[in-house]
Parts: C-alpha cells; structure tokens; sequence
C-alpha cells in the first residue's frame, strides 16, 4: 500500500527495482580505476648491503584505497639499488636511486639514497709505537660496523697532533721528525682512532768537517740548492755564481754578476734564493751591491741549459739606496713556508742607527714581498703595516743592525735571525715565522743589552730578546759568560737531513773571527742543549750553507766549503 509506512532500513520494492533497472550488470563487475600511486617509505635513505622495505597503495580518484589493484616495482637505477617483487629495496652502491610503483595505468615513485654502512669504530694498529728520529712506521686503521663487520674500501684520514715530533702520510705511514710524543689520528665516516707515537732522539754523533770543494776564491758567500736537486750553487762576493756537482766544480759560470757588482768591505754578492717553483719556472733570485752602492734584488730564469740562467731574462725586483758607509747590507734572501720572499736590510751603517726603527724606510728591516703577484711585485695585505702613514708596506719587522743571515725552519715554524752586533754583544733571535711586526730592538739595544753600553734603564718592552747572545773580547761581563767570545755573528740553518738523524731539528751558527761552530735546539721558548763542536777551527766563517738534501755546509773566506759529516765516516 501506497500509505504503509517503510521499515527502517529497507527501501520499498518498488524502487530498488528501479534502481536496479537503471545499471547493466557490466556497471557492477567493473573494477575502478586507479587515478594515483602512493609510495612510502618509512625513511629515506639505506646503508650499501641493507635492505629497506617500501609500500604502494594505488588509490582511486576520490581518494579511496584499492587494495585488490596489483602492484609491479621497477628501478632505472639498477647500479644503485635493486627492488624486489614485494617492494623491498637492496642498496648496492652509493648514489641516489628513483625507485617505481605500477598499478593500473598509474605510477608512483619515491628517492632513496643509497649510503656508506656507518662507521662504528676505528682501531689504530699499532696503538703505541717509538721510533728515532728520522725512522718511519706504517700504521693501519680497522673500520668496523655497528654488529661488528669490518668495513673495506673506505678512505681514511690521517693526521698528527705535533707534525714537529711526527708527520702521517695519506697512507699511515709515520715519519719521525723530533723528539717528543704525537697522537696519531685516523678518521673515517665521523670516528676517529689513535695512537700514540714516541720519538726518541737518536744518538748525537760526532762532527768532523768534510773539504767538498776548493779554490773558488774569491770568496763564497752563499751555497744554496733546489730540494732535491744533487748541485751546490755557490755564490762568490765578486758576483760570480758557480756549480758543484760530485766536488768537481764546473767550468762554466750559472750566472756572471761580474760588472754589476761591486765588493769592497762589505760589499759584493751575498745570496740566490730558488723559487718554491723553480722545476717549473727557473726563477732564481740574488741579492748584491751595484757600482752605486745600492742593494739590488733581481730575478734571473733558468734556460735550456739547467746549468745556466739566462742573462737576457733578468728583472729588477727591488732597489735600495743606501748611504755610502760600504758597511751593513743584510743581504739574506730566503723564501718563506708561505711563498713569500724575504730579504734581510742592514741599517746603513756606522752613523745610521736611527734607519732601523724609522718604518718609512727599508734599512734595518726584514722585508716580506710576493713576486708571484703585482710588477714587479706585489705587497701582501696582511704585512703588519700596510696602510699606515709614514710606513713601508714591505716591512715585516725592523730594528735590526746587519743581518747577514737568516733561515726558516718550515717543520717547526720559525725563523732564526742573527743579527751582528756594534761593539759587545752578538745575536740570535728565534720568532714564529708568521709573525710580523716585531723588533729587534737596535739601537735601543745590543742584544739584550742597553746600548750605548754604560746605559742603564733602557725600555726593552715591546722588543724580541735573543735566543743566544754572545760576548766580544773586552765586553763587561765576558768573563762570567758560559758562551765563548767573537766578534761577528754568522747565522746558519735547523738540520733536518736524514744523514744525521741525531742532529735533526739543531740550529747551527758560528762566529767569523774565531770560526768556532755551536748549535742549539730551540724548545719551550728558548735555547737548549746548547754544545760547542770540536770540529777543526773554520777560519774566517763567512757562511753557512744548505743542500737540497738538507745536508750543512760551511764556507770560510779561502773559498774552501766544508760538509758536517759524522766522524766516523
């Protein structure tokens, strides 16, 4: 009946009927259609070797789940990842892999990178080592995983706490340099290990000095050579640079300065300098006194014949006028762990102290200079007075008197000055080698001492104090001095070759009168194991010299060069 009332939950015959009259039996077998593809994964990334398990939902286009929907999983990054036919991604190599979901006509796809297995642990093996100096050591690195498998293929980094006692190479190996205690660091995928590596100074040998060469009078004033190359290039106070090799000396001249150089007193040719590139360039530096008596800093190249540099190629670096006194030129030229060229200045001489701690001139400096950069070169901007007024840019320390030799020492970071001294006292300073804007200190002082002598409550604030002093016969005070008297400071270099691997990191220096050699180690801010040697009296010890082994040479005055040797031998 039409006015019955309908029972909850059913509709009347009639139009469920008509709604069923409505739909052909294909409406209501057909599947829906999948509009999208979700995939999830419950983090991004997988470790190489883990496997991570994903999910696909396909969904229709109101949003609903279709569960009965296939699903096929596909990656085109196959060299990344692998996936499987329930979804479960395997990571074979590092990268980043687009792993797919198909359902229907519809794809869904998700990044997952692939990472290295985390770094647990890393052991050090050996975990303690002492080696002498100069001895080398091989250390190796376990890298372990969190369930304890080891680890392979996985770079390691190497590093030393105190690369003055000990350097690691990319490898592990372990080179002894001075001694002392070094933890030896290796870092891999954020964990580090460590060992502890002891250097024990190996046995201080004997001395005896060893005739290389002779007969190149006039005087030598310098020997220096490239690292590593087997020539001593030796420069002579009339200008002339010579080669040695195997003893013999070569016929031929490297570089003629002959008639731009003037050598009376103390002047003539005093040093050559190699560029830290010089395999590749040929640069070489000098450093003399032209006929004006001026300073001259000048570049020459080396040619086709690695025994020549080429006299056409030269270029002015730098000019200097000084006062016609014929004395204090300095004349060191040295480049810098920085690859900065250095040049030490005398003040001028007898009656011009005053240019050493007068910054608007070069006299009595340290200059520090990039020939690398600028015509014909460049001023580096951290030079500690650059830009204030009345300054030269090129100072790098000043109150100095005569230093006529200075060296770096890269391995432990210093530079060693000694500067000659006035009346009493001879000096050598030891600073950092990064340290710019210090002084020495002359005329204020003379050593350490106030100057002129008899002076008494001179300020020595602000002022670099001598690692050694030493006194001249007559000084006040000599007598109570444990150092032996001279009269003329030569400086020298830090040993670090490999023949005498019990002097490595001893500074050696001796005095031009008395030709007595010493050394010292320089440690905790000041000199120790201070030790005279009991070579043969160096008359007339003009200078030092460096091979490109680092091996130590002297020259005297007679043109004779002299090699430190074990005695023994």
């Amino acid at each position: 009946m039409l006015g019955s009332p309908v029972r909850p939950g059913r509709l009347p015959v009639a139009l469920l009927l008509a709604a069923l009259a409505t739909c052909s039996p294909d409406d209501v077998n057909r599947p829906r259609e999948v509009a999208a593809v979700e995939v999830v994964a419950p983090v991004d990334s997988v470790e190489v070797g883990g496997t991570l398990q994903l999910a696909a939902t396909p969904r229709a286009s109101d949003g609903s789940e279709l569960p009965t929907v296939p699903v096929s999983w596909a990656t085109p990054d196959g060299e990344v990842a692998s996936v499987d036919d329930a979804g479960r991604v395997t990571g074979k190599a590092v990268g980043t892999a687009t792993v797919q979901a198909s359902a229907g006509a519809r794809t869904g796809s998700v990044s997952i990178r692939v990472v290295p297995v985390a770094v647990a642990s890393v052991v050090v093996s050996p975990d303690t080592a002492t080696l002498l100096v100069a001895d080398t050591k091989r250390l190796g690195a376990v890298l372990r995983a969190a369930g304890g498998a080891e680890i392979t293929g996985r770079a390691v980094a190497w590093s030393s706490d105190a690369e003055a006692v000990a350097t690691v190479g990319a490898d592990g190996t372990v080179t002894a340099r001075d001694a002392g205690t070094a933890t030896i660091t290796a870092e891999a995928g954020g964990r580090k290990g460590t060992a502890t590596v002891t250097v024990v100074a190996a046995p201080i040998p004997s001395l005896r000095l060893s005739q290389v060469a002779s007969g190149l009078g006039p005087a030598p004033t310098h020997l220096a050579a490239p690292q590593g190359d087997s020539r001593l290039f030796v420069v002579q106070v009339d200008g002339q640079v010579r080669i040695v090799r195997g003893g013999i000396v070569l016929p031929g001249l490297f570089l003629d300065l002959r008639g731009k150089v003037v050598h009376d007193v103390e002047q003539g040719a005093f040093s050559l300098a190699f560029h830290p590139r010089f395999a590749s360039n040929g640069h070489v530096f000098v450093n003399y006194t032209d006929p004006a008596g001026d300073i001259r800093v000048e570049r020459y190249t080396v040619g086709a014949d690695p025994d020549r540099a080429d006299p056409a190629s030269v270029k002015l670096i730098l000019h200097i006028d000084h006062p016609p006194t014929r004395e204090h030129f300095g004349g060191e030229l040295a480049f810098g762990p920085d690859g900065k060229l250095y040049v030490s200045v005398g003040d001028g001489g007898q009656g011009h102290e005053r240019n050493a701690q007068d910054r608007s001139t070069l006299l009595g400096k340290i200059l520090r200079i990039d020939v690398d950069a600028g015509d014909p070169y460049a001023i580096p901007a951290d030079n500690p007075f650059v830009g204030q007024a009345g300054a030269r840019g090129e100072i790098w320390a000043y109150g100095l008197r005569n230093p006529w030799r200075m060296s770096f020492d890269p391995e432990a970071g210093l530079l060693y000055v000694a500067d000659v001294g006035e009346t009493h006292w001879e000096e050598v300073n030891v600073v950092p080698a990064g340290q710019g804007g210090l002084n020495y200190g002359w005329p204020r002082l003379e050593g350490s001492h106030c100057y002129p002598a008899g002076t008494t409550g001179c300020d020595r604030s602000g002022t670099v104090l001598p690692a050694v002093e030493y006194p001249h016969d007559g000084t006040p005070g000599a007598a109570g001095s444990a150092h032996p008297t001279g009269c003329s400071v030569t400086g020298g270099y830090v040993y670090r070759g490999s023949r005498m691997p019990g002097l490595r990191g001893h500074y050696f220096y001796g005095d031009l009168c008395k030709g007595w050699v010493r050394s010292f180690r320089y440690r905790n801010g000041r000199a120790e194991e201070q030790r005279q040697w009991t070579v043969d009296n160096v008359a007339l010890l003009v200078s030092f010299g460096r091979d490109g082994a680092g091996e130590l040479y002297a020259l005297t005055h007679n043109g004779r060069i002299l090699k430190f040797v074990p005695a023994g031998n």
